[in-house]
C-alpha cells in the first residue's frame, strides 16, 4: 500500500461547510438557468468534457452522497448530441 505524505489535518464546521455548498449550487444554478441549449454542448477547460457532463457529473455525485440514485431526466428539450469537441 502506498501511504500519502502527510499533511496538516483541516477541520471545518459542519455548518461552515453546508453553507459554501449551498452557495455554490445556488450559483450553478443561476449559472444554468438560462443555459441557451447550444451552450450544453460547448466545451470546458476540462479536456473532453463539455458543460452537459460537468453538470450531470455533479449531480450525480451529490446524488450519490445522498445515498440516492443518479435522477432521471424529466425534460427533453436539451439536445441529445454529443459534445462539441471529445478528447480520444
Amino acid at each position: 500500500m502506498v501511504s500519502s505524505p502527510a499533511r496538516p489535518l483541516t477541520r471545518l464546521e459542519k455548518s461552515d461547510v453546508l453553507a459554501g455548498l449551498f452557495t455554490s449550487w445556488d450559483d450553478i444554478a443561476r449559472l444554468l438557468a438560462d443555459l441557451p441549449d447550444v451552450r450544453w454542448t460547448s466545451p470546458t477547460p476540462l479536456p473532453g468534457w463539455c458543460v452537459r457532463d460537468v453538470v450531470g457529473h455533479v449531480i450525480g455525485t451529490e446524488s450519490m452522497l445522498l445515498g440516492s440514485r443518479h435522477p432521471t431526466p424529466t425534460s427533453t428539450s436539451r439536445p441529445s448530441t454529443t459534445c462539441a469537441i471529445r478528447s480520444a
